[in-house]
């Protein structure tokens, strides 16, 4: 009988490389802005300093640096773009070849039964090995294709390599001049004699509400330590937390880091609870930026330390925008084309980051518990109301939709507010915008947004439910695009009590059904208004926000009222379901505190010479449903 093939083996981490190739992409599409804005600031120079020696090299020290720093980004855009379509055609292969490794070894059972077989079963066993071995050899060149003409294609790319540029000529040419680098350090305030260690010193034995007095008042320090990095190789106990958090996971899909695995999870608040109180503390103040991030460690501790982390983030975006000069005016630029086009960049550079310095202000103005912040992309944070214990009764966690970035952080917390207005000391509730969602509409197109995010609120369900008890009720509310977003994660083993899908784009990357989820036994409920446009994307089915909500066994819930008690108006469109007396908000409310819900009303038809028309009784006879007046269910009785 013919041997049976080895299967080509395809290890890729794939939500690694995608993230590491949206990560590229951020950079290609920001630096030139960011260039751009340098310059005008590096232009003003040429009014404030004058000295016939240097100022005519000074007044050119960017000028060389556009067209490579544009050609890089093109570059980069192009890897970009040719690594994604490896990762888009790859991953499918790697399923296939895990396939056949699985069928091989029932082959080589069968393989080996058969010898001792009729002659028909050894005829039989020859067609499944010859069939078998067909596929194994198209797959190995499939992938070897598939390699070679990426790596032909990023070997293709040209530009962006700094190339002929010069680095030293006659004062006033279109030079680089040569500098000395090492040497460079910024003067603003002073910034680097601060010593991050005597600093940490120095407000070691502050509390909570003194930590956050000092920051606002010295936002210097607080940036020094909010960007302050671990060292690979320290001392203890950064050493002991160094390791355990860069411990790599296998995965089905490639590999997970140790702060998004649940075992590296487990094991990372291990190591951190063996710590002495003195020493968590220290490390929380020192890198503020890393441990108060960290899956793993206490969401209380993760709080105090983002207390440093917000408000240096926050001088950060502060002196980024003061080095552009004020806000860009247009009429301040001349109407011919480069003019306009250097405009346009400096408008995008200073929206961009008033967008973050919006969100950072509520942070620290409203004193927001933050238990993750980062300025990576459009900004993203978590917020937290209460602290986890194992006698919490309920967690709530509301995930926001499209266009959600760093500005959005008051409204949504208001709105999670109004979902848990009746929360109790033993509720906690998170606003969960810990990844950049998609910016517009057609950007739901990409998977890259959930492929993404996915990982990440996976990662941060599994770090909460270690402060939980399993008895603690909880939910998951993904409204619009972050319904998707929290489909996607429980594919990767968030488990929850109760999802709420509100208004979803769909049910997640590759989620057709509660079997491609971890989390087959949550109770699933569906609110949406009658003439959400969101509908079209749900119809669609298929596209990377995952199938119709329907597939999930929901549990429709009318989204009612604009005022529940009062009747009138209907919720309507896609905006307002966070109304804070609205028939949505109180089955929001409802759901998460285990109380009687409000079922879907069916709309009624009726026929006349034009055909068929359906419509609400809820708009005919709203006097019906007011208030209590609407039909409600034991919320565990609502099911399917």
């Amino acid at each position: 009988m013919a041997s049976i093939d080895p299967v080509l083996r395809i290890d890729v981490p794939w939500a690694e490389l995608t993230v590491a190739v949206e990560d590229m992409r951020a950079k290609a599409s920001t630096t030139p802005s960011i260039l751009d804005a340098a310059s005008a600031a590096w232009n003003g120079l040429q009014q404030a300093y004058r000295h016939p020696g240097t100022q005519d090299r000074v007044y050119a020290a960017l000028k060389d640096l556009r067209d490579p720093t544009v050609d890089w980004a093109v570059a980069l855009s192009s890897a970009c773009a040719a690594v994604q379509d490896f990762a888009a055609a790859g991953r499918p292969l790697q399923r296939e070849s895990e396939s056949l490794e699985a069928e091989r070894a029932g082959l080589l059972r069968t393989a080996a039964e058969a010898e001792d077989s009729s002659t028909e079963d050894q005829d039989s066993a020859e067609r499944a090995v010859a069939d078998f071995n067909d596929r194994v050899r198209s797959l190995r060149d499939r992938w070897n294709s598939l390699t070679a003409g990426t790596a032909a294609e990023l070997a293709g790319i040209t530009g962006g390599t700094g190339d002929g540029l010069p680095v030293t000529a006659a004062i006033g040419g279109r030079t680089l001049p040569s500098v000395d680098w090492f040497h460079l350090s910024s003067t603003l305030d002073n910034i680097s004699a601060i010593d991050p260690e005597a600093v940490v010193d120095s407000i070691l034995h502050l509390n909570a509400e003194e930590l956050r007095e000092w920051a606002q008042v010295n936002p210097e320090a607080a940036l020094v330590l909010a960007t302050n990095k671990m060292p690979h190789h320290g001392r203890d106990p950064e050493r002991t937390m160094g390791n355990v958090s860069s411990y790599g996971y296998r995965r089905e899909r490639g590999s997970l880091a140790a702060t998004l695995a649940p075992e590296g999870i487990a094991l990372i608040r291990e190591t951190w609870l063996n710590l002495t109180d003195l020493e968590q503390k220290r490390l929380l103040l020192l890198y503020p930026g890393t441990f108060g991030n960290m899956n793993g460690i206490p969401m209380e501790q993760r709080a105090f330390a983002n207390i440093v982390t917000v408000a240096g983030l926050r001088e950060q975006v502060t002196r980024q925008m003061a080095a552009m000069g004020g806000e860009p005016v247009k009429s301040s630029f001349a109407q011919n084309p480069g003019e306009q086009a250097l405009y346009t960049s400096l408008r995008s550079v200073w929206d961009e980051l008033n967008k973050k310095k919006t969100g950072l202000d509520n942070a620290v103005e409203s004193n927001r518990q933050v238990v993750m912040v980062g300025l990576e992309g459009d900004g993203r944070i978590v917020t937290m109301n209460g602290t986890p214990s194992q006698h919490a009764k309920t967690s709530t966690i509301l995930v926001p939709g499209t266009s959600s970035d760093l500005s959005a952080l008051e409204d949504y917390a208001l709105r999670l507010d109004n979902i848990t207005s009746d929360r109790g000391a033993d509720d906690v509730s998170f606003y969960w915008q810990g990844t950049d969602l998609p910016n517009e509409v057609p950007d739901n197109r990409s998977s890259s947004y959930n492929e993404t995010g996915g990982p990440l609120l996976a990662g941060f369900d599994a770090a909460l439910d270690l402060e939980l008890s399993p008895e603690t009720r909880s939910t998951y509310i993904g409204y619009s695009a972050g319904a998707a977003l929290v489909g996607t994660a429980e594919r990767e083993g968030l488990n929850s009590t109760n999802i709420i899908y509100l208004a979803p784009s769909g049910a997640g990357n590759e989620v057709d059904g509660v079997e491609d989820t971890r989390n087959r036994e949550a109770h699933r409920y569906w609110i949406q208004t009658r003439d959400d446009p969101i509908v079209l994307a749900q119809l669609l089915g298929g596209i990377p926000q995952g199938g119709d909500p329907q597939q999930m066994d929901v549990v429709r819930l009318e989204s009612g009222f604009i005022d529940h008690a009062q009747g009138g108006p209907l919720v309507s469109g896609h905006e307002e379901y966070f109304s804070p007396d609205s028939t949505a908000m109180l089955n929001m409310r409802r759901v998460v505190l285990n109380e009687a819900v409000f079922p879907y009303v069916p709309d009624e038809a009726f026929m006349d010479e034009g055909g068929m028309w359906t419509y609400s009784p809820l708009q005919t006879r709203p006097q019906n449903y007011a208030g209590e007046k609407m039909p409600s269910v034991p919320v565990e009785s609502a099911g399917p």
